[in-house]
């Protein structure tokens, strides 16, 4: 890059007397009017993009190196491969191929960018948030359904359990009945037991007397007289206790699932 010692102003750097006014952006060279001209005429496979100086940091006229060969700019593009290409690059690699201009292929693929662009700011954004919406109404659906159906199974097993306990209470008393009774006639028969007890016991003492110190007239003149002394003494009926019994009742999980109530699970689809 030529600079003027005074002014420091950028000389071209073909003849270093008039200022440059433009640069070849492939080149990078810096170029006064007179001397654009000669450069133009100068053969290369990409041509020469020659801008003036003020342009030269738009994007399209920014200079990149090439990666295969960094002390070379891109200057061109293989159609072919849809790569920017360096000299070297096209003399090694891309020689058969088809090279065109990268301003054209730059140009021709932002617009097609832009197209794809405007695409997702519309119709693909917009779409995106309507699904997100879906989901988050699809959210407070499952919850709110959860909650009702939470509320309408606690209700359900609240019969069921007020129902199971009324069943108890029925049994406990009917249990509790039945107990008393059988303890009224326990307790009967355990007093005509005592009562026959007691009578053995008199007689039992009348004749270990009549055995043991009277005389013998008046032990026979005793047994004359009573004669059916011990068979009289007839004991109670044999009183048999029978438990009562509880046998509880099968519990099949299916029919019980099938008596409490049927729930349809929540399911999600695709469209």
């Amino acid at each position: 890059m030529a600079r003027s010692q005074a002014q420091d102003v950028i000389r071209c750097q073909y003849c270093e007397e008039e200022p440059a006014l433009f640069q070849c952006v492939p080149c990078g060279d810096e170029l006064c009017p007179r001397c654009k001209k000669f450069h133009l005429k100068s053969k290369v496979p990409s041509g020469h993009n020659v801008v003036p100086i003020s342009e030269k940091l738009h994007p399209t006229n920014v200079v990149e190196m090439c990666e295969s060969h960094p002390s070379k700019p891109y200057d061109a593009c293989c159609e072919d491969c849809q790569v920017p290409v360096c000299i070297l690059s096209i003399q090694e690699i891309h020689n058969t191929h088809r090279i065109g201009k990268m301003l054209d292929m730059y140009e021709k693929q932002k617009a097609e960018a832009m197209k794809e662009l405007s695409e997702m700011k519309t119709q693909k954004r917009a779409h995106v948030i309507e699904r997100i919406q879906d989901v988050e109404d699809g959210e407070s659906q499952v919850k709110n359904s959860h909650k009702h159906r939470s509320w309408e199974m606690k209700r359900q097993a609240k019969d069921f359990t007020d129902h199971i306990n009324a069943m108890l209470h029925e049994y406990l008393g009917e249990s509790a009945s039945n107990a008393k009774s059988q303890l009224e006639e326990l307790s009967l028969y355990k007093a005509a037991l005592e009562e026959y007890k007691q009578n053995l016991e008199h007689v039992i003492e009348k004749l270990e007397i009549l055995t043991e110190s009277r005389p013998p007239a008046n032990f026979i003149l005793y047994r004359k007289q009573n004669p059916e002394l011990v068979k009289q003494l007839k004991s109670p009926d044999r009183l048999v206790t029978a438990d009562p019994t509880f046998k509880p009742g099968q519990l099949n999980k299916e029919q019980n699932k099938t008596q409490f109530g049927h729930m349809t699970k929540f399911s999600l689809c695709e469209w």
